[in-house]
């Protein structure tokens, strides 16, 4: 028994990848299967049972699972793995739990993990919190700097050092680059060189399906090279990598005035991120990481990335404290607070949408505060309710939440004749066609990107069935005079509108993509 009084122990993973290897590793070291002792719970899926004592849980599902019970009764102990990543889910997560153990459980018990963690700014940050440094076993590794030629593609030369050091190293490669798109590109390169054929090629980043990603995680018979993300550079551990490549690049999420969204941003990884990338190059013998930029740059390098605090959208963050009871920023025990611009933008926006009213929330924004989706998307889901079209709303909101399907590196596009009202809606019109293979005026469509936003829109749609499985009469009145309105398209544009009420626009002229912004005042 992991603990003796029946209480469960929440382990809580940045990413939902990460929570599922790590639960199936403790399982696999266990000898047992997922869902019995050892379980986990990520967005749309999980693996529990009654007899369950170890939960791993990304940030979100805990945060909800507050929202549902703020003592948390059923738990001892919380750890919050990665913690460096400083995630917003992450500092909002630990400012809740914080106030539950000083006000409501005492014996509750937290702990926070991380290799590259700043220690000095924790210490100032939580004082009475006890350092426990454990040290683990690691080999030496050499690094190396290889910087591109002038105006050389890092995808082209990351293939070609990898090429030249896979065949004179033992063990699996370990290479790093920042997206979907640059990691496909590089494993058809790889796959097209002849010295490599015994290798196995694979790609790891998130919205690969379960299997793909299993593949790549776990030993097989053949030396591999993994062309990955950052989602392998902490929350994963992938055996035996004795070699790192790495491009220094990463895609940040920060905020993006001109959509209203979050949006991946590409950048220089910091100092703290390179030292961890490299690290997986010592965990079984005497390693080498290749780094491809000059020695000269690395030391211009900022120490750590700023946290998403201080750079992403707050909207989230905010309506999950007014859900719990606190909407005041002040009050709150962050571990740094927001800026106050940004707490209050957040604000003004939540009042658009309808989820607060005079600093309070309204039945609207307890059910959309359910739903694991942005505000926007989650109001644009709850609209759709009302038009009676949740399961385009629901593909839409997938669309824009997941990663762009359209890939404008393969072929080349189509031209849009701007007739339509709105490009979301093209975008969806073009998604929703039977065949995938041909160009669109954004690109060729990606058939795994298309099969992740497919399976997203599904789950989208059961969470919003559920949380509005009762709508009220007024709702229902509405539904029955708005549903006149015929075209879905029309319908969508309405449910669009709610969710981004501060992006409505007037076109110039017939045709053409400009438009006037509606400007409103703070």
């Amino acid at each position: 028994s992991l603990i003796s009084d029946g209480k469960r122990i929440y382990l809580v993973q940045p990413r939902r990848i990460a929570a599922r290897s790590v639960a199936e590793r403790i399982a696999y070291e266990s000898n047992q299967r997922v869902g019995q002792q050892i379980g986990y719970a990520i967005r749309f899926e999980q693996k529990i049972s009654e007899q369950t004592q170890l939960v791993v849980v990304t940030e979100g599902i805990l945060i909800r699972r507050l929202q549902q019970d703020p003592t948390l009764q059923d738990t001892a102990i919380v750890v919050l793995d990665e913690f460096h990543e400083r995630s917003i889910d992450g500092d909002l997560l630990l400012g809740m739990l914080r106030r539950v153990q000083t006000e409501l459980r005492e014996d509750l018990r937290i702990l926070i993990m991380s290799a590259t963690l700043d220690k000095s700014w924790l210490a100032d940050a939580l004082p009475d919190a006890p350092l426990i440094q454990i040290s683990a076993k690691s080999y030496p590794v050499q690094i190396e700097y290889r910087p591109p030629g002038l105006n050389q593609d890092i995808v082209e030369h990351t293939a070609q050092v990898t090429s030249q050091i896979a065949q004179g190293r033992c063990g699996d490669l370990l290479v790093f680059l920042p997206g979907a798109g640059e990691i496909q590109r590089c494993c058809q390169m790889l796959r097209r060189i002849k010295s490599l054929d015994s290798l196995d090629i694979l790609p790891l980043y998130g919205s690969m399906r379960i299997e793909e990603q299993s593949r790549a995680i776990e030993v097989g018979s053949s030396r591999r090279i993994i062309v990955a993300t950052n989602i392998a550079e902490t929350s994963l551990t992938i055996p035996g990598v004795q070699t790192v490549i790495d491009s220094g690049l990463a895609r940040v999420l920060r905020f993006s005035p001109d959509v209203g969204l979050d949006r991946l941003v590409l950048e220089n990884i910091s100092s703290a991120s390179a030292t961890q990338r490299a690290g997986r190059a010592g965990r079984v013998a005497p390693g080498l990481c290749i780094r491809l930029w000059s020695e000269a740059s690395d030391r211009a390098r900022v120490a750590f990335l700023e946290p998403e605090i201080r750079r992403v959208d707050l909207c989230n963050a905010r309506l999950q404290l007014h859900a719990w009871g606190e909407g005041d920023r002040d009050d709150f025990p962050w571990i740094e607070p927001p800026r106050t611009d940004a707490w209050e933008s957040a604000g003004r926006l939540l009042h658009l949408l309808g989820a607060i009213h005079n600093g309070s929330i309204t039945k609207l924004g307890q059910q959309i505060s359910q739903i694991p989706l942005h505000p926007r998307l989650a109001r644009l889901c709850a609209e759709s309710i009302r038009y009676d079209c949740l399961d385009e709303a629901a593909l839409l909101c997938a669309l824009l939440s997941e990663r762009d399907p359209y890939d404008r590196n393969v072929g080349n596009a189509i031209r849009s004749t701007n007739a339509w009202p709105s490009d979301c809606i093209e975008r969806l019109h073009w998604l929703k066609r039977p065949v995938s293979d041909r160009p669109t005026p954004f690109g060729w469509i990606n058939q795994g990107s298309y099969n992740t936003i497919k399976q997203a829109s599904q789950q989208i749609s059961r969470v919003c069935k559920d949380v509005f499985h009762e709508t009220d009469k007024h709702a229902a009145q509405g539904a029955a005079i708005d549903n006149k309105i015929s075209s879905k398209d029309s319908r969508l544009q309405r449910c669009l509108l709610a969710g981004f009420p501060d992006r409505l626009a007037k076109r110039r002229s017939a045709g053409k993509p400009q438009g006037l912004m509606v400007w409103q005042q703070s």
